[in-house]
């Protein structure tokens, strides 16, 4: 007879989320690195980027943070992380490499409008 308090894991486990195995003994697996698409931005959303006031010595440097995490859709923690090595070319294109939770390495294109704001 099955106890009630193995049913939830069960389901769980069932459902495909659950790790099953050496993953459930080692800790899960590792992400691999993964590779996406620039996403697209409402005007509202860019507008927010271009209210930052640059006037001042540390306006560039802000305006490229709030960047970062309105086209890359970055958490502030892998925008805290980001070093000048993971802004790259590849190819014709500018690439970022942000570290996310996890140890996940997300690499994408960058948006047009986020390049002049890196290399402002």
């Amino acid at each position: 007879m099955v106890s009630r308090s193995s049913i939830p894991g069960t389901l769980y486990e069932l459902s495909g989320n659950g790790a099953r195995g050496r993953e459930a003994r080692s800790g899960g697996l590792r992400h691999p690195a993964s590779k996406g698409s620039a996403p697209v931005l409402s005007s509202e959303e860019a507008a927010l980027v271009a209210g930052v006031d640059i006037s001042t010595i540390m306006g560039p440097g802000d305006r490229a943070v709030v960047a970062v995490m309105t086209y890359a859709f970055a958490h502030v923690g892998a925008v805290v992380a980001f070093t000048v090595e993971d802004y790259f070319p590849q190819r014709k294109r500018w690439w970022l490499r942000l570290l996310e939770k996890n140890s996940k390495v997300d690499e994408m294109p960058c948006h047009h409008k986020l390049e002049e704001y890196l290399d402002a």
